[in-house]
């Protein structure tokens, strides 16, 4: 990558920091792959809003599926309860059974589930800003490693 560099091919190699480009002008061919400690100071020194919420897991869209299909299948059962016979009594039994269903595979394989909440989690209005920041975060990873974009 320094010989890269050295052509002009990817200009950006070495340039997140002090430390990456020192580490790149010594004997490590390999660049500025060493780690260290970032703290929520550094983070909003350089412009980050809110650093604490880097990373922290959203169950926004798993509850929002649990409890749409926990009232939608509620309404249904219902709904079909009142159908004549023994289609009223099993249609309804059926019905409730699918909540029981996505709760047991819910809590043993929750990445079983994770189609369907993405798709549910798609009529959400800021899914697509979501996923377009995160992409950037991409992005803007590979051009401050250097890649060339």
């Amino acid at each position: 990558m320094n010989d890269l560099k050295a052509a002009a091919a990817v200009p950006k190699w070495g340039s997140e920091s002090p430390e990456a480009a020192a580490a790149a002008d010594s004997s490590n061919s390999y660049g500025p792959t060493s780690r260290r400690n970032v703290f929520m100071g550094e983070l909003r020194q350089m412009g980050i809003k809110n650093p604490d919420q880097i990373a922290v897991p959203s169950v926004r869209n798993d509850a929002a599926f649990l409890w749409t299909t926990v009232g939608v299948c509620s309404f249904l059962a219902v709904l079909l309860g009142q159908l004549p016979g023994d289609w009223g009594f099993f249609s309804s039994y059926l019905t409730g059974g699918i909540v029981l269903v996505v709760l047991a595979v819910g809590s043993t394989a929750p990445g079983l589930l994770q189609v369907f909440i993405d798709k549910f989690s798609q009529i959400y209005p800021d899914y697509k800003e979501r996923v377009v920041a995160h992409e950037a975060a991409h992005l803007l990873l590979g051009y401050l490693m250097g890649v060339p974009v």
